[in-house]
């Protein structure tokens, strides 16, 4: 195979390279490690936090290649750095830096903490940062209050309080608060802020349960000097009085006050802090606050919209500020609210992005063109040449009875702001909504606004008339694009915005391609979970904001890669978990609104959601915290999908009329939240629950192969259960939910699925599908998300991209091609023939913006690593495709921020990658072996040779933290560090390298499985211990000298190869078939042959044995086979016996009875003898046949004899000497052949 002369010239060779090629470093002008984004509970510095479940993080960033964390301390003291040290962590040897939890004492409320993280680099060195946060409110003696005599159609209610100050330097002043409603709170006269203007606090939760409330560092509210303090707020109804609920039935009225009453309420506590160390408490209570419904906010509420009253605001103008005239006010009630009341920001809504008017115009009756006038649609048209147009920045005049419509280019959920000169009482109306008619819907006019979905929203003002006027909804927002404007008095707009609002945190998402329309579609994807993140995940922020939870579920993973999401599902996940302690499971919707019977059904891949966030939570944070606290509801929920399935279904809702059935759907929702719930009990060390439910997991698993899985690989997702219309078998969705789990026991049946969802997708000539064209999808919600994964993993990339780059019907980037800014509900809300759908369906619902997922984790190739949850290790395995020339994108883990980017061109492939410090990468280019054959390692990548992923052919590469350019071309793969990365390795590994790369092309070759196994075994040991070697960026010279030479050292010994074994396997199947039938031959040959038998067998399956020793084992087998003897027929020599024992011997004369005696004793002999051979059996019996034959004829020569002289032997030819059965030289000759071909083989 191999001869000692490569090893030489090996050698050789490296030495010379050794000679020539010094070691290069990437060159930056200076290395540096720092810890940043501390976090205490996802949350940068917070204040006001619940204290149990504390959980730190911290990101390490550094340009060092192969930066990592050994080991981290964290010191949290009271107070300040200087204050007393409440728990110390110890050095924890671990290179974790997300999800820490504090495992002290109990923590102090109201109280300031301050932390410090020490970590421990992989040079030794130690850095550290330090972060503080404060616990939340002590309550105490405060008071829920509201007004006295309430009743439910009063306006929002105005709460105040002034009251002296009881020192004089102020050093802190903290502001606890909530209300049932939403409230906006001031302070001397400012409206309280966090660092985001906020709308709705506290948000949406089940109040009948519990409430959140937020804290606000006040303290540049208060003026040093000031006597007095001012605190008041405004209460409005929020989701809490709203018709969004029904209050009644989820028992809103009955958690505080009078149980036929929704009363809006205030709950406050201000802590103020002096230099003296003393400290003043104003608290809600009903002695020193007031309180009075003449409010500017006259109608508010998630489904009511706003109306807001400046003339009424100029009345009372200055009611928040000290000084202010209360005689016309009362004072508040107290009351007892029932439920709980908890720290948390995470529902809270703020203002996001400020949308100003792109474009507008102005119409009226008189610029509409009929049908009668010529117009071609049945409503008419506007007529361009008399509206009046507008461009961004313009100021606008509108007209009393004209309608003004501002488009705002982009679709959100959104309140208003506007600056405006209007009379006194001057009353504006503004619907939204989200596109205008074509005029193709026949309905509307062509030109102006479809209200859908948004119809019954909006925003209504009434002017005071003082001057330049601004406004900005605080109490109403909903989801548009467009503004239609009319006023009963003339009106001037100096500025009109729209105020995107949402909960989402900190973007963390990109991808950027060379198809603008892709790029839209990722945008598309963020403004509808911008839109649709507020206070709860909903499915859609104008016609219904319900918390739709299988939307919530299918998207959160893209979401959690778009924004920072750890704080939004942690709170839906409190949300749903308290829904299933209240009505006994998850369900459709949470939270509660309605108390139907429908609302509490447990609904297949919705009420699942209590599950699947968890776990995609973990994934991507790697926080199990959420599993672990509401593991008890999470376990009593799937146990009872197991035993008693879902107990309802919406399926794959929306889709095209192609869908899978309802109890499929039903079957993989019901597997997939069984195999989470096991690798979650994994991951919590509850071993007897991780076995469980992988065994649930499996029965279920083939319980549904047996049902809908057909051997050829046909699934029947519609049949298998009666069909039904809209139904059909091997519907999209099924089959990729059956690559994704597995529902498959042979590969016949995995590849005949594949096969089904290639040809589904590609529909050529409508082969699958006469209902849409080539290249689209037919999925609904429940398939989006999976369908793109599916196809990727199956092998089928260029399927994938021919579907995701379509603009056809029924493909996710025709709503982008035309002209859509969010994510549509259907995938034809308008069509060429029809115009817009001009019901109630949403524009703007993020379901199918879950193909975001595959954008990161396919394209681009950002993929977790189930093994280790949070990214800290990741798969990189980026999709680069001809259909694309390049493709750039990041996502900022709770680890740093990961990169990956691509471009093609002139033949190669670029590919561009960052791995954060303190992580690791696995990745995957595709590559053919001879491709990858030769790659030499640098620092932070180790070349760990080819393998099938994805079904392709991948170079695999396991890199450490660094920034890396990798470029693959048809006949080699290079790698080189970017720039500004520094590598601090000290050792010279240019020989190490060289022999690398040459026993990875060795060990990739097929010739590698000939070479004996104690060979194999020391070479890989050698190989992988070489590589960690080269990937140990402290490693000193002697290490790395002694792994390239230990390494040379079994290269040499590859020429110790394992004999040919294919004619030995021959010989011992014939061998076999005589060993069967043993008892046929003579104990003599037997035992040597069974013997020789044994020895074949243990060399054939010996992986050391070489040539010399398969061909002694084989000639050994062979000789003994023939020297086999057949055991010899006795039944002649039996028979002559009976007879000569018969005979009466004393009627024969003595020398005729001794030669009888003498034959008779030796043919005994032979009788007994085991090993006697035909040849001695014959010829006794004749010896004997002759002496009985004498004895006769020595009385009278003709006296018969009883018994037969004819006896011959039942053998027949079966003679003395037949040395070489039949069947061994049949053996022999085969073996022949076969050693022929062998030598054959050999000789080329």
């Amino acid at each position: 195979m191999r001869k000692k002369t490569t090893a030489i010239l090996l050698i050789l060779c490296l030495l010379f390279t050794f000679a020539v090629t010094p070691f290069a470093s990437a060159q930056t002008k200076e290395p540096k490690t720092q810890l940043t984004s501390l976090t205490t509970n996802y949350q940068k510095n917070p204040i006001g936090i619940e204290s149990d479940q504390i959980r730190f993080g911290w990101n390490m960033q550094s340009n060092l290649i192969g930066q990592a964390q050994k080991e981290y301390q964290i010191s949290l003291k009271k107070g300040s750095n200087q204050g007393e040290e409440i728990w110390n962590s110890g050095t924890v040897q671990s290179a974790r830096s997300t999800a820490i939890p504090y495992t002290g004492p109990a923590l102090e409320l109201e109280t300031r903490y301050t932390w410090t993280v020490t970590v421990t680099d992989a040079l030794g060195q130690q850095v550290s940062e330090t972060a503080f946060f404060e616990t939340g409110c002590d309550w105490g003696d405060t008071s829920w209050i509201t007004i006295q005599d309430y009743d439910n159609e009063m306006n929002s209610l105005l709460f105040r309080t002034e009251q002296p100050l009881s020192g004089e330097k102020i050093v802190s002043a903290r502001l606890y608060i909530t209300g049932l409603g939403d409230y906006e709170a001031y302070l001397n006269g400012r409206e309280v802020q966090g660092e985001r203007n906020s709308i709705l606090t506290p948000g949406w939760t089940d109040y009948s349960s519990y409430i959140h409330y937020q804290t606000y560092d006040v303290t540049d509210y208060l003026a040093q000097g000031d006597q007095t303090v001012t605190l008041g707020a405004i209460v409005g109804t929020g989701w809490y009085g709203s018709s969004i609920v029904d209050p009644k039935a989820i028992g809103y009225d009955k958690a505080i006050g009078e149980a036929e009453l929704l009363e809006r309420c205030l709950y406050a506590k201000m802590v103020i802090t002096y230099a003296d160390g003393s400290s003043q408490v104003i608290a809600t209570d009903a002695d020193n606050w007031k309180v009075s419904d003449f409010s500017p906010v006259e109608k508010d509420g998630i489904y009511e919209g706003e109306r807001y009253n400046a003339e009424t605001a100029a009345q009372i103008d200055g009611w928040n500020n000290a000084g202010y005239d209360v005689s016309s006010w009362v004072s508040p009630a107290e009351l007892t609210y029932g439920g709980i009341v908890k720290a948390s920001a995470d529902s809270v809504i703020y203002d996001y992005q400020e949308l100003p008017m792109e474009s507008a115009y102005s119409y009226n009756a008189d610029d509409v063109v009929t049908a009668e006038q010529g117009s071609a649609y049945a409503q008419g048209e506007l007529d361009p040449n008399k509206i009046t147009s507008y461009q961004a920045g313009d100021e606008i005049s509108l007209k009393a009875g004209d309608t003004l419509l501002v488009d705002f280019g982009q679709n959100a959920a959104a309140t208003v702001s506007f600056a405006l000169t209007a009379p006194a009482g001057t009353a504006l109306s503004m619907q939204p909504g989200e596109c205008l008619s074509d005029g193709k819907d026949g309905e509307f006019v062509k030109g102006t606004l479809i209200p859908g979905a948004c119809a019954g929203r909006g925003f209504s003002y009434v002017a005071s008339g003082n001057g330049i006027e601004t406004y900005l909804s605080q109490f109403h927002f909903t989801g548009y694009q467009y503004l239609e404007i009319t006023a009963n008095q003339d009106v001037t707009f100096h500025s009109l915005t729209s105020v995107a609002v949402s909960s989402v945190g900190e973007e963390t998402g990109f991808v950027e391609t060379s198809n603008d329309l892709l790029n839209q579609f990722v945008s598309n994807s963020k403004w509808s979970q911008i839109s649709n993140f507020n206070s709860v995940p909903t499915d859609c922020p104008q016609r219904e904001y319900y918390g739709w939870s299988g939307d919530a579920q299918l998207f959160a993973e893209s979401g959690m890669y778009h924004f920072d999401s750890a704080r939004v599902l942690s709170n839906y996940t409190e949300i749903m978990n308290d829904f299933a302690n209240t009505y006994g499971n998850y369900a459709n919707i949470m939270p509660m609104h309605t108390n139907s019977f429908f609302s509490k059904l447990i609904g297949a891949g919705w009420a699942d959601a209590g599950v699947i966030i968890p776990w995609v939570y973990y994934q991507q944070t790697g926080d199990l915290s959420l599993a672990k606290t509401y593991w008890s509801e999470m376990t009593k929920y799937t146990d009872t999908v197991y035993s008693r399935g879902h107990t309802y279904s919406l399926g794959d809702w929306m889709g095209i009329g192609e869908s899978s059935g309802t109890p499929f759907t039903a079957n993989v929702y019901n597997i997939l939240i069984q195999e989470l719930m096991s690798k979650m009990a994994d991951g919590l060390g509850y071993e007897a629950d991780a076995v469980k439910y992988a065994q649930n997991a499996e029965n279920k698993r083939q319980v549904t192969i047996e049902k809908y899985v057909t051997e050829q690989g046909d699934v029947l997702s519609a049949t298998a259960d009666g069909g039904g219309d809209g139904f059909v078998d091997n519907a999209q969705t099924a089959l990729a939910w059956c690559i994704k789990l597995k529902l498959y026991n042979t590969e016949q049946q995995r590849q005949g699925i594949i096969a089904n969802l290639e040809a589904s997708v590609k529909n050529e000539n409508h082969s699958i599908s006469e209902n849409r064209g080539e290249n689209t999808l037919s999925t609904g919600f429940l398939g989006v998300n999976v369908l793109l994964p599916a196809l990727s993993e199956g092998g089928m990339s260029d399927t994938a991209y021919d579907l995701m780059l379509n603009t056809d019907l029924y493909t996710f980037l025709y709503s982008v091609a035309h002209g859509a800014t969010t994510i549509w509900e259907s995938w034809d809300i308008w069509t060429q023939e029809n115009g817009y759908d001009t019901s109630n369906i949403s524009q703007n619902h993020y379901s199918y913006g879950a193909a975001s997922e595959w954008l990161y984790e396919y394209l681009l190739g950002i993929q977790k690593d189930e093994e280790t949850p949070g990214f800290q290790h990741f798969i990189l395995q980026p999709e680069a495709n001809s259909a694309l020339t390049d493709a750039d994108g990041s996502y900022n883990s709770y680890y740093g921020e990961i990169k990956s980017g691509w471009s093609i061109q002139n033949g190669e492939t670029n590919y561009r990658f960052t791995v954060p410090a303190n992580t690791s990468a696995t990745l995957y280019l595709p590559a053919e072996q001879q491709t990858a054959d030769g790659f030499h390692n640098i620092d932070g990548v180790t070349y760990m040779g080819t393998a099938e992923h994805n079904g392709n052919n991948c170079a695999v590469f396991e890199l450490q933290a660094g920034g890396y350019d990798f470029v693959v071309s048809g006949n080699a793969i290079r790698a080189s560090h970017q720039e500004g990365y520094f590598t601090v390795t000290s050792a010279d590994k240019g020989i190490l390298r060289t022999v690398l790369a040459y026993a990875e092309k060795q060990y990739a070759d097929s010739s590698f499985d000939t070479v004996i196994t104690d060979v194999q075994a020391s070479f890989t040991a050698s190989l992988e211990a070489a590589r960690e070697v080269d990937a140990d960026l402290n490693a000193s010279q002697t290490d790395v000298d002694a792994a390239w030479q230990s390494l040379m050292t079994e290269i040499h010994k590859l020429g110790f190869v394992q004999g040919d074994k294919e004619s030995l396997a021959q010989l011992i199947q014939v061998a076999q078939s005589y060993a069967d039938q043993i008892d046929r031959y003579t104990p003599a040959t037997a035992q040597p042959f069974l013997a020789a038998l044994d020895a074949a067998q243990e060399a054939f399956e010996d992986g050391n044995a070489m040539q010399a020793d398969v061909d002694a084992a084989s000639q050994s087998l062979l000789d003994a086979m023939m020297n086999l003897r057949y055991r010899a027929d006795k039944s002649v020599l039996q028979a002559v016996l009976a007879q000569a024992n018969q005979l009466d011997l004393s009627a024969y004369d003595t020398e005729a009875t001794a030669v009888f005696n003498s034959a008779k004793v030796a043919a005994e002999a032979v009788y007994s003898d085991a090993d006697a051979e035909q040849d001695a059996v014959d010829a006794v019996v004749a010896n004997l046949k002759e002496a009985i034959e004498a004895l006769k004829t020595s009385v009278d020569g003709e006296k018969p004899v009883a018994g037969d002289s004819n006896l011959t032997t039942g053998s027949g030819n079966a003679k003395t000497g037949e040395t070489f059965p039949t069947a061994a030289a049949v053996a022999v000759l085969l073996l022949a052949g076969t050693a022929a071909v062998v030598l054959k083989k050999r000789s080329c």
